[in-house]
């Protein structure tokens, strides 16, 4: 998995070009956001087909996040007016961790089991 501890220099080069659209930052192997790290997408897309899983802490301003596997936030996830977009890829797949999602959707063509932490999402 991409960490962000270990290369947060390239991601806010990619993230800064994202912002203006000409770069959506990919993470085919998944994300995980170490504690104490911060990653802000702003108004970007990321695009991780794999799992995310945030034990630091994970903003979108009004950006999109694509994710293909499970989400799990066991730090925080603050989403402003962003989407976040489970799309096809793993399956089954879970969203645990607290969560409050702006706009949430989930889109397949090959379908997804999509289980949901009991109390917590």
């Amino acid at each position: 998995m991409a960490s962000v501890r270990t290369s947060l220099a390239w991601l806010a080069f990619v993230l800064s070009v994202a912002l203006i659209g000409s770069v959506t930052p990919s993470f085919a192997a998944g994300l995980t956001i170490g504690n104490g790290s911060t990653f802000n997408i702003g108004n970007g897309i990321l695009h991780v087909p794999n799992d995310i899983v945030t034990n630091g802490a994970l903003t979108s301003t009004s950006g999109e996040i694509r994710v293909g596997g499970s989400w799990t936030i066991n730090g925080a996830f603050t989403p402003g007016s962003g989407n976040v977009s489970f799309i096809d890829g793993q399956s089954p797949i879970t969203i645990s961790g607290d969560n409050q999602f702006y706009v949430f959707s989930a889109t397949t063509s090959t379908g997804k089991q999509i289980n949901l932490e009991a109390g917590k999402t």
